[in-house]
């Protein structure tokens, strides 16, 4: 598990993640993942990581359109 990782499940809607068996080849892979986390919300002007949660958007495709079908969004 790495930050982007966590950053990827947070945008696909995850409120939190789970670092599991990382901890036992780094007891300190919390920490590393969460400040790595931390820094990666700092370089992409994001204040806060819980406004990553839910936050990816998909396009709307012409298909779509003409069928009517709307994206799905956070409710």
């Amino acid at each position: 598990m790495t930050a982007e990782d966590a950053v990827e499940f947070l945008l696909a809607g995850a409120t939190a993640v789970e670092i599991g068996t990382a901890n036992f080849a780094d007891p300190c892979a919390s920490e590393h993942i969460a400040l790595k986390l931390e820094a990666w919300c700092k370089s992409h002007n994001i204040d806060r990581v819980a406004s990553l949660t839910g936050a990816l958007e998909v396009p709307k495709t012409e298909d779509d359109a003409e069928a009517g079908n709307e994206p799905a969004t956070n409710a």
